[in-house]
């Protein structure tokens, strides 16, 4: 799962809103990678400095994954499920699936707190919050609770 937030003028959000979701059930979605350009004008991913072929149409040696286009798309996603939820209404089990993991300091700090949070959705708050806490004034922290949009989806072969 992934997990988008919903934009609103005043944090508000009820039942009978109308949705417009980005992504419905059944769309299939590319994941964005950084590339970069050689001096001899070979195209390679940034993580992995695979090549790749195509067009560079851009000013410089290096393209944001904010701005691939699709022509260098390597990696394909199918939407499953998608779900408006409160941020705080994550499942221990779908934190989990988020893939996040703590630190050693992190952890002794999770066990010296003596919280009631569960070990994973601890691991996404700290992620989300060092993500999001900050963006505009705070509104999409942890604490606000904010309103997310939440994908499922499946590697595409």
């Amino acid at each position: 799962m992934t997990r988008r937030v919903i934009p609103s003028l005043d944090g508000s959000l009820t039942t009978t809103m109308p949705m417009k979701l980005k992504y419905k059930p059944g769309d299939i979605c590319y994941l964005m990678e950084p590339l970069y350009k050689s001096p001899f004008y070979t195209i390679f991913f940034s993580d992995d400095h695979a090549a790749t072929s195509g067009p560079w149409q851009w000013n410089g040696l290096r393209l944001s994954q904010l701005y691939m286009p699709r022509i260098f798309a390597r990696t394909f996603v199918r939407i499953v499920s998608a779900k408006v939820e409160r941020l705080q209404d994550i499942s221990e089990w779908d934190a989990g699936k988020e893939g996040v993991t703590l630190t050693a300091d992190q952890q002794a700090q999770w066990v010296s707190a003596e919280s009631r949070e569960t070990f994973n959705r601890h691991a996404f708050r700290l992620l989300w919050d060092s993500i999001n806490a900050k963006r505009e004034g705070g509104k999409y922290a942890w604490a606000r609770n904010p309103w997310v949009v939440c994908y499922e989806w499946e590697l595409l072969k």
